[in-house]
């Protein structure tokens, strides 16, 4: 599976004007989940990942920490089923 943290793999419409995550923030396979209603894959027993889910900041925002040492700033190139989870597994 391929990943990234490279700040280079994120779309160029987006930056630090408009993304508190820039140059981090989600890619565009990534912001497809925006229009999934998370509430009702909750209610079902399914999780997205920390990134993915709706008003996501990124754990290192507001911090001393480097992004690239947290991994809600790696990137998925590949989706797959594992964007979402079953929860209590």
């Amino acid at each position: 599976m391929a990943i990234s943290s490279s700040p280079d793999d994120t779309d160029s419409k987006f930056g630090p004007e408009t993304d508190v995550n820039w140059p981090y923030g989600l890619n565009d396979g990534e912001r497809m989940w925006n229009h999934v209603d998370y509430n009702v894959l909750h209610k079902n027993g399914y999780e997205l990942k920390p990134r993915l889910r709706p008003g996501w900041v990124g754990s290192w925002v507001g911090t001393s920490l480097r992004p690239e040492q947290c991994e809600d700033s790696v990137s998925w190139k590949v989706h797959s089923s594992a964007s979402a989870i079953v929860m209590g597994c």
